[in-house]
C-alpha cells in the first residue's frame, strides 16, 4: 500500500511538472508534454517488475482496474503536506500561465494565438488533478466552468466570445490564487477583496510574463 501511495504521489509531482513544461512550451511542443505525463502515469501503474511474469502482470492489471471501479466517485485522501504541495504547484502554474497577457491581447488587439486554447486546457487539467481544500472548491469549480467556455471560444477562434471570458477567467484565476495563498499561510481561504486583495497586474507580469 505504501508503495502504491508513493507511486501515486510521484505521478502527481511528475505530471504537474510536465504540465508546467507544457505551459511554457511553444505550440509545437504541446503534445510532447501531454504524452510525457501519460507515459509517466502508465509506467507507474502498469509496468511489471522484472520478477513479475506476464500472467501475473495481467492479473495485477485486472486487480487495478477492479479497484479503480470500486473507488469511482470516492475522494482520494492525501496528507496535509501533500495537499499543500499540490496547491502550491497549482497556484504557481496558474500565475505563470499568462492569463493577464491573454486578456489584454484578446481585448485590446482582438488576437487569438494558436496555443491559447492549449494553455487554458492544461490549466483545467491542473485544477482537476489538484486536491483542493473544501474552502476553495467553489472557486475552483467556477474557474473550471469559465475556462471550459474560454477554451471552446479560443479553439473556435471566436474573438467576440473570448473577450468577456478572457477578463472573467483572468479575474477568477487571480482571486483563486489569492485565496490559495491565504490558505497556505494559515488563512481560511476564499475570495478576498479590498486593499489587500487588489489585483496587482505588475506583479503578475513579473511572475509569468503576464499571468
Amino acid at each position: 500500500m505504501k508503495l502504491r501511495i508513493t507511486l501515486f504521489a510521484l505521478v502527481i509531482i511528475l505530471t504537474l511538472t510536465a504540465v508546467q513544461y507544457g505551459l511554457a512550451a511553444a505550440p509545437a511542443q504541446e503534445n510532447r508534454a501531454t504524452n510525457l505525463a501519460g507515459v509517466i502515469a502508465i509506467a507507474a501503474t502498469t509496468t511489471p517488475t522484472p520478477e513479475t511474469s506476464a500472467g501475473d502482470s495481467a492479473t495485477e492489471h485486472e486487480h487495478d482496474a477492479s479497484a479503480a471501479e470500486d473507488t469511482t466517485g470516492q475522494t482520494v485522501v492525501v496528507s496535509e503536506q501533500e495537499q499543500k504541495f499540490q496547491v502550491t504547484i497549482a497556484t504557481y502554474l496558474m500565475d505563470t500561465a499568462g492569463f493577464h497577457a491573454m486578456d489584454e491581447r484578446i481585448n485590446q488587439e482582438g488576437t487569438i494565438d494558436a496555443g491559447d486554447a492549449g494553455v487554458v486546457n492544461r490549466v483545467i487539467g491542473v485544477l482537476e488533478a489538484t486536491a483542493w481544500p473544501a474552502d476553495l472548491q467553489t472557486q475552483v469549480d467556477e474557474l473550471k466552468d469559465t475556462l471550459s467556455q474560454y477554451a471552446e471560444a479560443l479553439a473556435n477562434d471566436d474573438v467576440e466570445a473570448a473577450k468577456p471570458l478572457a477578463t472573467q477567467a483572468h479575474e477568477l484565476q487571480h482571486d483563486l490564487s489569492h485565496a490559495a495563498g491565504s490558505w497556505l499561510t494559515g488563512g481560511s481561504g476564499g475570495a478576498e477583496h479590498g486593499a489587500e486583495g487588489e489585483h496587482d497586474h505588475a506583479a503578475e507580469q513579473d511572475a509569468g510574463q503576464g499571468g
